[in-house]
């Protein structure tokens, strides 16, 4: 959701160790997946951006383990 102030459907999709992709705007950037300091998710604008990080992490979704553990501490 755009401009969404902070997400909990986000924190739980990641607390799950679900990759997650939100927008890029507001709480998703700010104080969830933006700040952290190892990559934790993806953050999208367009219809395209989501398209393309859906697609990257089905075809490689088991390169994305280390990325769903920090996914799971960042937000514990």
């Amino acid at each position: 959701m755009r401009q969404e102030h902070f997400g909990i459907a986000i924190v739980e999709l990641m607390a799950s160790g679900i990759v997650t992709i939100a927008h890029n705007s507001a709480g998703p950037r700010m104080d969830i997946i933006g700040t952290s300091p190892k990559p934790v998710g993806y953050l999208a604008l367009t219809v395209e951006d989501y398209a393309w990080n859906i697609r990257r992490v089905l075809r490689k979704f088991d390169e994305h383990k280390e990325m769903r553990v920090e996914a799971r501490k960042w937000v514990a």
